[in-house]
């Protein structure tokens, strides 16, 4: 059975943008739902200054992983205006496309990896 990936973007909401970013974040998350099925979840979080973001991404598998990085749509560009990625936490293994993309497209952010699933579950439908 293929384990479940958990993948943390940290971000760094532009100055001024609280507002913004999280009107573009409803958005986005209207979009997620609608055009990546296979994504269990797309949460994210502010902080309460406004100034720092996480967004919280589960997948059933690799394979959902994949597709969910294949095509961001326009709205994920619009929400790229905010902020910047400064991190990303990774739990589980993705694949070495999903990774190498990731790292391209977000050089310098800070990468914490954790790929041993050690026990747990994931209610999903």
């Amino acid at each position: 059975m293929s384990e479940p990936i958990i993948f943390i973007a940290h971000q760094k909401v532009k100055q001024g943008k609280a507002e913004e970013y999280k009107r573009v974040y409803q958005e986005v998350g209207e979009w997620m739902d609608a055009n990546k099925p296979q994504t269990a979840a797309h949460i994210a979080y502010i902080s309460e200054d406004g100034t720092e973001a996480s967004v919280i991404h589960i997948f059933p598998d690799i394979e959902a992983m994949e597709k969910h990085m294949q095509n961001l749509g326009d709205v994920g560009a619009k929400a790229f205006t905010l902020m910047e990625i400064v991190g990303f936490d990774v739990y589980g293994t993705p694949s070495k496309m999903v990774m190498d993309s990731m790292l391209k497209m977000i050089p310098g952010a800070k990468v914490t990896m954790k790929p041993q699933l050690a026990g747990g579950y994931i209610r999903l439908k």
